[in-house]
């Protein structure tokens, strides 16, 4: 090997070990900043995990509920910016509570877990509410009935027609949902109503439906299958106390929209 190629080689090894030193150092240097990240967002985790068990919901914005909800969902990750953007997407922390999981997963930063995580937390409140409520020994009215039927049907997406079962005592004994999707006269019928209130011996019933998304406004139809009904029980002393329309907030008793009943 002559001198020339000695020198080129020392040469090429020492470029080599530069380069080598170059990229562990830069490798250093981005690791140590990823876990500085990381404890930052660990830290800031922290704290508002502490803040919620010292003072609650209560003194959170929309957007810092919706990040301390994320964290469950997505970790070692700033959730403070898909907060905002679904915030800005679905209008308020309601909106994005009661968004479809299909909507959920076009959104930047929530995938299959955060969209389920999210409609799940929804379902969650409307089964704690109707389990909070049928805990009463009884409905002191038909106000009662509605305000239950509205914690019910909470983060909805379809429509559902329910039927609500109670003894004499205005104790509800039972709740069953008649159907599930678009709703139409044939889906809310005496026939089927009179098998489930007879065989359940109740002594009296309300039934339900809701416009998801909708306005609190019945139709022509909704009235006249609310009369109908009404007058099929009559001769058998079974009393339908009403037909509450559910939409968003709001609930509408039908009943007292018929025209006179036979």
């Amino acid at each position: 090997m002559n001198k020339h190629n000695i020198t080129r080689k020392i040469l090429e090894n020492i470029i080599i070990k530069w380069y080598n030193n170059r990229n562990y150092y830069k490798g250093k240097y981005v690791c140590r900043n990823r876990v500085a990240m990381e404890n930052i967002h660990k830290d800031h985790r922290k704290r508002i995990k502490k803040r919620f068990l010292e003072k609650g919901l209560d003194a959170f914005e929309d957007h810092e509920v919706l990040e301390l909800l994320l964290f469950f969902c997505i970790p070692r990750k700033n959730t403070n910016p898909t907060a905002h953007r679904l915030l800005n997407r679905f209008g308020s922390l309601s909106g994005v509570l009661d968004a479809g999981f299909r909507e959920l997963l076009r959104e930047e930063g929530i995938g299959f877990t955060s969209a389920l995580f999210i409609t799940f937390i929804s379902a969650l409140t409307r089964r704690y509410q109707m389990d909070k409520h049928r805990s009463r020994e009884s409905f002191c009215d038909l106000d009662s009935i509605g305000r239950y039927l509205l914690n019910h049907y909470i983060g909805a997406t379809r429509e559902h027609v329910e039927l609500l079962l109670f003894d004499a005592r205005m104790h509800m004994t039972d709740h069953i949902t008649l159907h599930e999707g678009a709703t139409n006269s044939s889906d809310i019928n005496s026939e089927r109503i009179a098998e489930i209130v007879f065989t359940r011996r109740a002594s009296c019933f309300a039934i339900a439906h809701n416009h998801p998304g909708g306005r609190c406004v019945p139709s022509n139809e909704d009235i006249a299958v609310t009369q109908k009904i009404y007058n099929d029980f009559k001769p058998f002393n079974i009393r339908m106390l009403d037909h509450f329309l559910i939409a968003g907030s709001e609930y509408m008793r039908l009943l007292p929209c018929c025209p006179e009943k036979d």
